[in-house]
């Protein structure tokens, strides 16, 4: 398994949350998250220092071994990844990590979004995410302030 050490925070974090667990019985290592769980991860965390709310949306089918097939999850293809209420205004986020490029049906559902008044962001990195964010909280303000 691939693991990382849970920082002094995280461990500080734990102990709050299990009082009666003893420091040896806290777990040391949590799971190394893949490039694109971890910017989603840190993205929620973002919004939520926002007072936004913030969910992932998981539309992956699932490989049934009992039927020996890969069986649909069921779920509108193509949904962004994350979606996001910051000051009442909806905000779908697509994570593309390296090459990763949208699909036909995600680029519908991006067009669908947006002609229907919500935002649509592709979130490459943290940073830029932050950037394109603050870009859509300026809009939602400005627009408050005229009407």
């Amino acid at each position: 398994m691939n693991t990382v050490k849970k920082s002094s925070k995280e461990i500080e974090l734990m102990k709050r949350k299990y009082p009666s667990v003893p420091d040896f019985a806290l777990p040391i290592t949590r799971k190394k998250r893949s490039p694109a769980n971890e910017l989603a991860y840190l993205i929620i965390q973002h919004i939520q220092s926002l007072s936004g709310q913030c969910y992932r949306i998981n539309s992956q089918g699932q490989w049934d071994q009992r039927l020996n097939k890969f069986r649909s999850s069921g779920s509108t293809k193509g949904l962004a990844d994350l979606q996001a209420i910051i000051q009442g205004r909806f905000i779908a986020i697509e994570i593309k990590i390296g090459r990763d490029k949208q699909s036909y049906i995600q680029k519908k559902r991006e067009n669908e979004i947006t002609a229907s008044g919500g935002n649509y962001i592709i979130a490459k990195n943290i940073e830029q995410f932050k950037i394109d964010l603050e870009t859509i909280i300026n809009q939602i303000q400005s627009k408050d302030t005229v009407a």
